[in-house]
């Protein structure tokens, strides 16, 4: 016996048919960006300045990029929880992890950045970001993933302090699930 096409793929595909003999593959998977919680999306534009001789984004600018975003976001955070800023208290960055996955060329339109809370500690929290272009049909080239590690500082005793509630509280939103 012969197989139709379709049998044949349901048989590589490790399938079976439906008894009315119609099959369609399963929906595309949804990209894993948008399963994930509430992120905070910066608009960074680009500047002319930021082109080394190889004519792309150079890498030293990419972190200028994540502090404006990480700026950005923690005033979206303490907005959010109706906090204000404390005078003194401040934010220091003990680590940043930045993977480079593709060139970022000159365009006149800004790339996105995506940056939400990955982990709040005692004394401590991570932020993880993505540098983008995103298309009209919701695709993505990442030019760069990236963790930033930051500490609370009193710039009053130039010492790290502990995370308070309303830190913490502010943060919230911006983790994702099982992170908070």
């Amino acid at each position: 016996t012969s197989r139709s096409a379709l049998e044949q793929v349901a048989v590589v595909a490790d399938a079976t048919l439906p008894p009315d003999g119609t099959w369609s593959p399963a929906p595309a998977p949804v990209p894993a960006w948008k399963h994930r919680g509430v992120r905070h999306r910066y608009e960074c534009p680009l500047r002319w300045a930021d082109l080394d001789v190889l004519g792309h984004v150079n890498n030293v600018r990419y972190v200028d990029y994540l502090q404006e975003a990480r700026s950005a976001l923690l005033r979206a955070c303490l907005h959010a929880a109706g906090v204000e800023r404390q005078e003194g208290v401040g934010y220091v960055v003990v680590r940043h992890e930045v993977t480079f996955l593709a060139p970022l060329l000159f365009r006149s339109t800004s790339v996105l950045i995506d940056s939400w809370v990955t982990e709040i500690r005692g004394a401590s929290f991570t932020l993880d970001h993505e540098i983008f272009h995103e298309a009209e049909d919701g695709s993505r080239v990442v030019y760069v993933r990236a963790r930033t590690v930051l500490a609370p500082f009193s710039l009053e005793s130039g010492l790290p302090r502990r995370m308070d509630d309303a830190a913490r509280a502010a943060l919230a939103p911006y983790a994702e699930e099982g992170e908070r």
